[in-house]
Parts: structure tokens; sequence; C-alpha cells
């Protein structure tokens, strides 16, 4: 396969997350991918060897730039300050990978679980980045913190796959703003550092 770093695959990768997002896995064609991508379907095949390797690519994608919000190590902050600046960067972040998120959530609706790829290379490292941050964090002690942030994890999910126009009947002012001011606050209460 061609790096991701190729024009064309960079091209492909910012298309095929809305195809799969929309039709699911199965229901999104190699012909179909290839078309809404305006490329032919050896075009797919050169650069990512066929359609799982095209999925596992796009939820790459999504994982990486995610990983990178969970890695912020802002120095002289408080705890709560942390939590309100990853919790955001992460609802930020997952705007820009919407549909890459759409079809992480449209897999496990169907299947229950996350796909098989995600279990086997990426809950590791998410793993390690929450044990980073919540051991950064000193939380008071307590209950254990890992259902919590499943929950911040679950909230910021949803909010990313809104519509924007959907929330407006709930926010005065910027939407985005509003929501990733909204999760940090609620990310804040549920780590009990409010």
């Amino acid at each position: 396969m061609v790096p991701v770093s190729h024009p064309t695959a960079e091209h492909i990768l910012a298309t095929a997350p809305r195809v799969f997002a929309d039709r699911g896995f199965a229901g999104a064609s190699t012909r179909s991918l290839a078309e809404a991508c305006g490329v032919n379907i050896g075009t797919l095949a050169y650069h990512f060897g066929n359609k799982q390797g095209l999925y596992h690519a796009v939820i790459d994608q999504v994982y990486i730039h995610i990983l990178a919000c969970l890695s912020v190590r802002p120095e002289g902050t408080s705890s709560a300050e942390l939590v309100r600046s990853v919790a955001s960067a992460v609802y930020r972040k997952g705007l820009e990978h919407r549909d890459g998120i759409r079809l992480l959530l449209r897999h496990v609706m169907a299947e229950g679980t996350v796909p098989a790829h995600v279990q086997e290379k990426w809950s590791p490292h998410v793993m390690n980045a929450v044990a980073e941050l919540l051991d950064r964090l000193k939380l008071p002690e307590g209950p254990d913190h890992r259902l919590a942030l499943l929950s911040i994890n679950h909230l910021i999910a949803r909010y990313v796959v809104s519509e924007p126009d959907d929330l407006l009947p709930f926010v005065d002012g910027k939407t985005v703003d509003v929501v990733a001011d909204h999760v940090g606050e609620v990310a804040v209460k549920l780590l009990g550092l409010d």
C-alpha cells in the first residue's frame, strides 16, 4: 500500500468515511467507495489493498487524532482546567472526524461492540493514554473513575454526531463553543473535580 501522505490516498481518506458512515461496512461496496472518491477501483486497491484496508485506515485516522488530544500536557493548569481542555479538544477533534465517529457508532449499534481492529490495535493505546491522564489528574479517592471517563466519551460521541441545527434550541451562542464548554464542565463534575 502507498503511504497515506500521498495526495490521492488523503483524498480517499477524506471522502470514504461518509460512505462507510452512511451505508455501513457491508453496504459500502468497493464500487460505491471508488465512485464517491472519484477514483477507480484499482486506485483504491493500490492505496489500501481492499475495502477492509480502507475501513481500517479510516478508523486509524480517527484514533490517531483523538489520541493526540489525550496526550495534551499543558503545565501549570489545575486538574479541572486540564479536564476541561482535554474534553473540549476531543469534542472539537471529533467534529473534524464526524463521519469516522459515525461509522464507529454505526458499527457498535449493529454489532454491539467496536470493530475487532479497534480492540486489537487501538484499545491498548487508549487505555494507556487514559491511565496516564488519570495519573496526572490526581483525582480524589473514591470510585473507579474509568466509568466516568467512558460516560464522558459517550457524551462527546453523541454530541459529535448530532446535527448542529438540532442543538440550536438548547444553546445561546456559537453551538460548537457552547457544547465544547459544556462537555468540559460535565467531565469536571463526573470526575469529582468541581
